[in-house]
C-alpha cells in the first residue's frame, strides 16, 4: 500500500524580499484548479447532453494560519508581508510544496518550514494577493486566511512518488 502524504508537511510558499518564505503556522492550505467550458450545443444536438469545450482555466491558492504573537525572526510571511504584497496590486512568485525533509517526523520544525529542506512536489507560479482577512473568535486562537489568484499557468514539478504525474498533455 502507497504512504499517504500527510496535510501538515504541504505548505505554501510566498516570495518576499527576493526569497522565498513558507507561510507560517499553517492551519490549512488549498490549491484548487478548475477549467471555464462554453457549451457547442446546437439545435441538431440531443438536447438531453450538453456539449463543451474549454475556453479557459483558473488557478488559486488558501491558507488559514495561526498568528504568531512575537515576531520571530523566522517567522517570516505573516499577516503584514502579505498585506504590503497585496497593496503593491503585483503578482508574486507562489509555490505549493511538499516537504520531502520533513517525512516521517512527528513535528515539522522551523528548519523544515523555511525552504531550505528539499521538496518532492513543488507547483509554483505568479499569483495576486486577491484576499486577505484576520479572524478573531472567543476562546479561540486568530487565525488569518489569504487567496492569491494564478496569473498565466502553473509549472508543476513532476514527480509521480509523491502523486505527480508528469505532464497531463
Amino acid at each position: 500500500m502507497s504512504k499517504i502524504i500527510e496535510g501538515k508537511l504541504l505548505m505554501i510558499d510566498v516570495e518576499y524580499d527576493g526569497a522565498q518564505h513558507t507561510i507560517a503556522m499553517a492551519k490549512s492550505c488549498r490549491l484548487s484548479l478548475s477549467s471555464n467550458t462554453s457549451s457547442l450545443l446546437t439545435k441538431d444536438d440531443n438536447e438531453n447532453f450538453d456539449s463543451e469545450e474549454v475556453t479557459g482555466q483558473s488557478w488559486s491558492l488558501e491558507t488559514e494560519n495561526l498568528i504568531p504573537v512575537k515576531k520571530d525572526p523566522d517567522d517570516i510571511m505573516s499577516f503584514s508581508p502579505l498585506y504590503f504584497l497585496m497593496a503593491k496590486k503585483d503578482a508574486v512568485s507562489v509555490r505549493f510544496v511538499y516537504y520531502a525533509g520533513a517525512k516521517g517526523k512527528e513535528t515539522v520544525d522551523k528548519h523544515d518550514w523555511v525552504g531550505t529542506t528539499p521538496m518532492d512536489v513543488v507547483i509554483s507560479g505568479k499569483a495576486l494577493v486577491t484576499k486577505l482577512s484576520l479572524n478573531g473568535k472567543v476562546k479561540e486562537k486568530a487565525t488569518m486566511s489569504a487567496t492569491f489568484t494564478g496569473k498565466g499557468s502553473l509549472d508543476v514539478a513532476d514527480d509521480s512518488s509523491a502523486g505527480g504525474g508528469g505532464d497531463p498533455s
